[in-house]
């Protein structure tokens, strides 16, 4: 027999992965500030036992939450594209997915600390970042104005209707930035 058998039940994955929607809908509708622990049981339909085995506390609980929402984001397709346009289109499928509407949900907490340390990718995911490098790089453009005003207007959109920009609208956006500039 071998020794390493645990006692019990073993875990559910549907338990975790309600758990994390559940958590995922209450900060989004209500903030991180406002959602408890309890909140998150009862949305899940488990025990607060349940939900405090796998976190013991809403810290781990949102460092969780993090990597499952950031798990999640789509690749948007930037190779070919001009860079403006490209990062337009990566900050849309980032902050249009549900993944980047939580990240943009738990940003107010993020100005507090042990929390703070847990957004720093929330903001700049790897895709955005890479392609504000290959704009930073570009002759002749303001790369940080065009990388403010770029993602400013993607965020603003999104969190005003609620889902990303069509193309239509981000190639819009993008020859504007061009003629500004």
């Amino acid at each position: 027999m071998s020794g390493s058998r645990s006692r019990g039940r073993p875990r559910s994955p549907l338990a975790d992965t309600r758990i994390l929607e559940a958590a995922c809908a209450l900060v989004l509708e209500r903030g991180l500030d406002a959602v408890g622990m309890e909140d998150v049981a009862v949305r899940a339909c488990v025990s607060k036992t349940t939900l405090y085995r796998r976190y013991p506390d809403k810290l781990a609980l949102t460092t969780a939450l993090i990597d499952h929402v950031l798990s999640g984001v789509p690749e948007p397709v930037t190779s070919g594209q001009d860079p403006i346009r490209a990062l337009l289109g990566a900050a849309a499928t980032y902050y249009g997915s549900v993944g980047g509407r939580v990240a943009l949900a738990l940003l107010p907490a993020a100005r507090r600390e042990p929390i703070r340390s847990l957004a720093v990718g929330l903001t700049a995911p790897k895709v955005i970042a890479e392609q504000s490098r290959i704009l930073a790089a570009a002759p002749g453009i303001d790369a940080e104005a065009v990388i403010n005003l770029a993602l400013g207007a993607v965020v603003f959109y999104v969190e005003r209707h609620g889902r990303p920009p069509e193309d239509v609208m981000l190639d819009r956006w993008a020859r504007a930035l061009h003629d500004s500039g």
